[in-house]
């Protein structure tokens, strides 16, 4: 989903809350009641990004909203 390592980079160009949890070698667990905050920081960071980050960002952006509050879920972002 995220050839170009867009979430990967994260934690180096945009710090904050949950960016600097990112593990580009390592996994990251967020909770459903933290898939709104979430999806709003990758929000911003979509509205900036360049043409080839868009489509990456998006699609996270998506899945968190869809599961954002669902009792028990888990989203998982595991790096290489």
């Amino acid at each position: 989903m995220d050839d170009g390592d867009v979430v990967a980079q994260l934690p180096e160009t945009h710090p904050g809350r949950f960016f600097s949890r990112i593990k580009p070698y390592g996994s990251m667990i967020l909770h459903s009641e933290e898939l709104a905050d979430f999806a709003d920081d990758l929000a911003r960071v979509h509205a900036g990004a360049q043409p080839q980050e868009k489509k990456p960002l998006a699609a996270l952006i998506d899945l968190a909203r869809q599961y954002a509050g669902e009792p028990g879920i888990e989203l998982h972002l595991d790096g290489d």
